[in-house]
């Protein structure tokens, strides 16, 4: 079916302004039409955030993502340049 955090996104803000499982999945169901996720993943995801969860994304197993980071970046070339002199990039 896809991925549905968009609509996770919506159940969180849904659940923050206190609608009802019900009505969310109306307006779900509006929304987005026959890709709306099921009944029983709607409330699911529902019932998680009204437990306290926050993230939106499903957890990852495996290695991490590579980082971009600008400061992270340079971090790591400082520690490559200290541990490995032969290794010049700057």
């Amino acid at each position: 079916m896809g991925d549905f955090v968009e609509q996770r996104t919506c159940i969180k803000f849904c659940l923050r302004n206190k609608y009802s499982h019900a009505d969310t999945l109306k307006m779900l169901g509006k929304a987005f039409g026959d890709q709306t996720m099921a009944q029983k993943n709607l409330y699911k995801w529902y019932n998680e955030f009204k437990a306290g969860r926050e993230r939106i994304d499903k957890p990852r197993s495996g290695r991490p993502s590579t980082s971009t980071d600008v400061l992270q970046l340079e971090t790591l070339l400082i520690v490559l340049e200290y541990n490995l002199p032969q290794f010049k990039l700057i």
